[in-house]
């Protein structure tokens, strides 16, 4: 005969398992919708604010981003900023503080995971990101955003210790991120006053030519 004890943890352990099911089920559901609705999207422009601290020192900047399907990404820093970037397909141009650099991601590894990383970010694809940088991810779903957090499983040199990401729940957009570096230095992204359209500035892509040579 089964004794009542054993019948009652088959019964504990099975529950168990069905609650873990029913969170995977979830997250799988949760990072689905964000990409499949991200994926809609062939051109986007929105006003960000970009605030960056390092070295216990904080700066606050501002401008347009421009995304245009599959990989291109482009941030134009309002005036009296001159800062620039923009990633087409391998090319990432790069204009901060005045210094200008031309990267090959063919060639320059560390170039194209960021450039990867930014760009998945945008179209929603954050399992990609977490894959690619060998972190977990925790998703939390709200009435009018899905929010996702990608943690870093091992220290590193370079790269993303923690990223925080949030998506309206309404089109998939991304509206908020938060990358940490391992260093400590922190940029944080809150876009707004979007505009979806097949049709984005002819210099929205635009890297100078006179720019410094390739790296």
């Amino acid at each position: 005969m089964i004794e009542v004890s054993s019948l009652r943890g088959f019964n504990c352990c099975f529950m168990r398992k069905i609650i873990v099911m029913k969170k995977i089920v979830s997250l799988f559901a949760a990072l689905l919708c964000v990409t499949a609705l991200s994926a809609q999207v062939k051109g986007l422009e929105a006003s960000f604010t970009h605030t960056k601290t390092a070295a216990g020192v904080t700066e606050k900047d501002s401008g347009k981003i421009y995304y245009a399907a599959p990989g291109s990404l482009s941030l134009h820093y309002a005036a009296p900023s001159t800062n620039l970037v923009v990633i087409d397909g391998t090319s990432v141009f790069i204009r901060q503080a005045g210094r200008e650099r031309r990267f090959d991601t063919t060639k320059n590894a560390p170039m194209r995971g960021m450039s990867a990383t930014l760009l998945n970010c945008v179209k929603g694809d954050t399992q990609k990101v977490a894959d690619e940088n060998d972190a977990d991810i925790q998703v939390q779903n709200f009435a009018r955003s899905t929010d996702v957090t990608i943690t870093a499983r091992r220290k590193a040199v370079r790269g993303y210790s923690r990223i925080e990401l949030s998506y309206r729940k309404s089109d998939g957009l991304l509206q908020y991120m938060k990358l940490t570096e391992f260093n400590g230095n922190v940029n944080e992204y809150k876009m707004t006053n979007f505009v979806q359209s097949a049709t984005l500035p002819a210099d929205a892509f635009t890297i100078p030519t006179k720019s410094s040579r390739t790296e």
